[in-house]
């Protein structure tokens, strides 16, 4: 969902004023009837006036920076067969990222998948018997 402008909450404000519904506020500005309800909500609520500035988001903030994202990207395409480990340890960051962020952050935000081959079980089996004596 995109945020709205500064400008479209003062219309939605203004609107308001000249008594329009909310309901043809939201179509006439083409947003939602909820977006329009809380806009109104915050301006009727406010303590400083004119204040329709988008608030602060709460959350806990990433821990990859893009300037780090960035140097990811540079490792991965210089070296594919590069392991996470050797990834956090070249970055060496002052402030320490972790193996699993570094690897969440290649398989989910790069679309990076590993590429381990799997040893089938019979494979295994083989390499674990004893050859037969004749």
């Amino acid at each position: 969902m995109a945020e709205l402008s500064p400008t479209k909450r003062a219309r939605v404000e203004l609107m308001d004023l000249m008594s329009m519904k909310q309901k043809d506020i939201a179509t006439s500005l083409n947003i939602s009837q909820g977006a329009v309800f809380k806009i109104l909500k915050r301006v009727r609520n406010k303590d400083i006036e004119g204040d329709l500035r988008s608030r602060k988001r709460s959350g806990r903030p990433p821990k990859i920076t893009p300037r780090t994202d960035a140097r990811i990207k540079c490792i991965v395409q210089n070296d594919t067969t590069v392991f996470s480990v050797d990834i956090v340890w070249e970055l060496n960051l002052t402030e320490k990222i972790s193996v699993r962020t570094v690897r969440h952050h290649l398989q989910i935000k790069l679309d990076l998948k590993h590429s381990n081959p799997r040893i089938s079980l019979s494979f295994q089996l083989k390499v674990a018997r004893p050859p037969k004596l004749l």
